[in-house]
């Protein structure tokens, strides 16, 4: 299993932060309780580095899909893979 921990937490106050330290208590009483799970971390500097898709690179996407070129960079992020969505078409 794997969980997914979202960390929103902007406060200036770092690791004293109060929400900080809450997360941080729910994943490690959470950690112990399922000791077999894999964790990552979304931090706030990655959410604020994402953007939307613009046209141009749907475009690019598009591209790279009629090719099947799944190891380029703009599926990185994609949880399940393209093929396997496409599958389901």
């Amino acid at each position: 299993m794997k969980l997914l921990i979202v960390d929103c937490c902007i406060s200036q106050r770092g690791e004293a932060s109060r929400t900080r330290r809450l997360l941080r208590a729910y994943v490690e009483s959470f950690c112990r309780s399922h000791p077999d799970v894999e964790t990552e971390t979304v931090t706030p500097e990655t959410l604020l580095s994402l953007k939307p898709f613009d046209p141009a690179m749907l475009d690019e996407r598009d591209a790279l899909a009629s090719v099947q070129a799944w190891d380029a960079p703009v599926y990185d992020l994609a949880p399940v893979s393209y093929t396997h969505l496409r599958a389901h078409e």
